[in-house]
């Protein structure tokens, strides 16, 4: 088998190896995975699309905030805390604890 079959399952990078097999490589922020075919994003490259901070796990990058702000919806950017629970209000929440003071009196007048 050679890189030029399109059989060689390679996710990013398909080389030859001396024996006439094939190997997978990656794209510069991530790594191969077990299969030794696909390629997992990392933490590596582009703060693995994270805002704050980025833990490389089995699965790929988890993004995670800095105190007082919270995980966004969408998994990777962070908002304040007091944003977070005005968004959370939207689907019902019970509580304002997280709200400033400020909002809160306004929230409960």
């Amino acid at each position: 088998m050679n890189c030029m079959n399109k059989d060689h399952g390679c996710a990013h990078i398909c080389r030859e190896t001396p024996k006439g097999g094939v190997a997978c490589d990656c794209r510069p922020g991530f790594d191969l995975a077990q299969n030794q075919k696909d390629c997992t994003l990392t933490c590596n490259y582009g703060n693995g699309g994270c805002q704050h901070s980025c833990e490389d796990t089995d699965t790929g990058p988890t993004c995670g905030c800095h105190q007082k702000y919270a995980l966004h919806s969408d998994g990777r950017t962070c908002i304040e805390k007091d944003e977070a629970a005005i968004e959370r209000s939207q689907f019902n929440a019970t509580s304002v604890a997280d709200v400033d003071k400020r909002v809160k009196r306004r929230l409960l007048m």
